[in-house]
């Protein structure tokens, strides 16, 4: 028997995001699985949710999880460079935007996030010796 690509790397997804797992009895727990991954892409990441909910036998959860509407983040890439962000910080920034923004709802607006740089870069600045 063959899997495809897609029935390959779902299997593990499925195994590994089965119910009995912290919040995974909310949409909201969904809803940021599916914001704050890169990879997969979210088209297909989104059917890998949707096949977990299946399993999972949550009608409820998997008929709002449908229903979401992803909300497009405001701050990209090229707006921390050129705020003097650079490399590999950009991806820790970037990962401490969204979660903010996850945890405000979807709420706080582009100048409200890049108003957070400087807290941010501070916190993720490795201590002076």
């Amino acid at each position: 028997m063959r899997l495809s690509v897609f029935e390959r790397d779902l299997c593990p997804f499925v195994i590994n995001h089965r119910g009995g797992k912290g919040d995974s009895g909310s949409i909201r727990h969904y809803e940021e699985l599916l914001l704050m991954s890169y990879q997969p892409p979210r088209a297909i990441l989104q059917q890998y949710i949707e096949e977990v909910l299946k399993y999972n036998g949550d009608v409820q959860l998997l008929e709002a999880f449908k229903n979401f509407d992803p909300p497009k983040f405001p701050v990209n890439g090229h707006m921390l460079m050129e705020r003097q962000i650079k490399g590999k910080q950009i991806t820790l920034v970037m990962k401490t935007l969204k979660e903010r923004w996850i945890q405000a709802g979807y709420q706080l607006t582009q100048d409200e996030l890049l108003k957070m740089l400087p807290e941010i870069k501070a916190e993720l600045s490795p201590p002076q010796k």
